[in-house]
């Protein structure tokens, strides 16, 4: 038992690798909030897996994407057994599964709430159970919105991460919003948390909702005599009313 996460392990080793081949086990458990002990549904659930390649000029490490889900209304979750038949590997002396990471993310009346675990090894029938608390404090928010917001643009839950398709980034859309409007009900406005929202809006086509968080981004930028951000304000806000005209004259 480790803090927040508890693993029962029932089975034999699954995770195999070979020079050419990885396969990842099914991966089973429960999503749960920290505080109320209670199922949280619609937790978004990702696993990724920790791989080193010994090659001439050491140690390469790679992560490799093996899925994600979404919880149901008991919070439990499942990923498929994933196999990677040829990873893009450089050429090595062998690889090395280091470790399986499993994290989910959610939103309450709390705001923003997460937790993860990295396991050394998973074994059959075991079943992780996570418990999700909000963040500690208003700089940790920002981290973890700005965690969400670069997967959402790039694809990528780490560095090394390949990245997933366009689909499965907007996948999490409503999540990242409700996790942003949160953070402005508990901490007020933000300029970064603004100017993400006012992307994310855009990204998602509501136009008008994303005029409007600019638009008060950049009321709120003037107020504080920042002036960084003016220019793109400004352009932002033209394309966005020409979007919701040339909209409305299709609609017409």
């Amino acid at each position: 038992m480790r803090k927040n996460v508890m693993i029962v392990f029932l089975g034999i080793l699954l995770i195999g690798i070979t020079a050419c081949n990885i396969k990842t086990p099914e991966i089973r458990g429960v999503v749960l909030d920290a505080e109320t002990k209670q199922p949280v549904e619609n937790a978004w659930v990702t696993a990724t897996l920790e791989v080193y390649s010994k090659t001439v000029a050491g140690d390469v490490h790679q992560s490799l994407f093996v899925g994600k889900t979404w919880t149901d209304k008991e919070g439990k979750f499942l990923l498929p057994s994933k196999e990677f038949k040829k990873p893009s590997f450089p050429v090595s002396f062998g690889n090395k599964a280091e470790s399986l990471n499993i994290g989910a993310r959610a939103v309450s009346s709390k705001g923003y709430i997460s937790n993860g675990i990295g396991l050394k090894e998973l074994k059959k029938d075991t079943e992780i159970l996570l418990y999700l608390n909000p963040p500690k404090d208003e700089e940790y928010y920002r981290l973890a919105l700005g965690g969400l917001y670069d997967y959402i643009l790039t694809g990528r839950l780490g560095v090394s991460v390949p990245p997933v398709s366009e689909k499965e980034r907007l996948d999490i859309l409503d999540l990242a919003i409700e996790a942003y409007k949160k953070f402005l009900e508990i901490y007020g406005d933000s300029s970064n948390v603004l100017r993400d929202m006012g992307y994310l809006y855009k990204k998602r086509g509501d136009y008008k909702i994303a005029l409007e968080t600019f638009k008060r981004v950049k009321d709120f930028d003037k107020k504080h005599g920042i002036t960084l951000w003016e220019k793109e304000y400004e352009m932002q806000i033209n394309e966005l009313q020409q979007k919701i005209k040339e909209k409305k004259n299709r609609l017409e």
